[in-house]
C-alpha cells in the first residue's frame, strides 16, 4: 500500500493511532468516556482500522481490544454486518474453544472457525464479524492471513506453534 494514501487517526479512548487507507472515519466522540469507578482498574481500549487491496478488492479491517475480549470486523464495504460469532477459551481444556453464533450470515462457518482459532491464540474471548464474499475461494484465506499478520504485529495473538 502506498504510504501517501494512509492517514492516521487517534482514538479518543486511549490516544492510540488507527490507520485508514482512505478518509478518516466520520465517527466522533462528543463526550469523554466516564471516569473509572473507585478501586477499579482502568481498562485501556484500543481500536485499529486499516484497509488493503487483496485480489482486486478493497478489504476493510477493524480490530477492537476491549480489555478482556477482542472484537474483529472484516468486510469489503462499510457498515455491512455479515455473520457474528463469539468464542471463549474459558473452560476449553486443550481442544478448540466453544463458539456461539450471535448473528447468522452467509459466512457463518468462516466466522465461527476464525473466532475459535483466535480465542485459542489470544487466550481471551473473541467476537468475529466476517462480511466477505465467498467467491473466489482463496479470498477469505488471503484476508485471514493479512489479519493474522496485523494481530501479531499488535501483539494481540501468540505466534503459531512451530511444527
Amino acid at each position: 500500500m502506498e504510504e501517501e494514501n494512509r492517514t492516521v487517526q487517534h482514538s479518543a479512548m486511549n490516544g492510540t493511532a488507527s490507520e485508514h487507507a482512505s478518509k478518516p472515519s466520520t465517527y466522533s466522540h462528543d463526550s469523554e468516556p466516564p471516569p473509572p469507578q473507585a478501586g477499579a482498574a482502568a481498562a485501556a481500549l484500543m481500536q485499529h482500522c486499516f484497509s488493503e487491496e487483496l485480489l482486486d478488492s478493497t478489504v476493510h479491517f477493524q480490530v477492537m481490544d476491549l480489555g478482556r475480549q477482542l472484537y474483529i470486523w472484516v468486510g469489503t464495504s462499510a457498515a455491512q454486518m455479515g455473520s457474528l460469532c463469539f468464542a471463549s477459551p474459558i473452560g476449553a481444556a486443550r481442544g478448540m474453544p466453544p463458539v456461539a453464533t450471535l448473528v447468522r450470515g452467509a459466512n457463518e462457518g468462516s466466522s465461527a472457525s476464525l473466532a475459535q482459532r483466535l480465542a485459542k491464540r489470544a487466550g481471551r474471548p473473541v467476537a468475529v464479524a466476517w462480511s466477505l464474499p465467498e467467491e473466489p475461494p482463496a479470498f477469505g484465506l488471503v484476508a485471514e492471513r493479512r489479519l493474522m499478520r496485523e494481530l501479531q504485529t499488535l501483539q494481540l495473538v501468540s505466534q503459531p506453534a512451530s511444527p
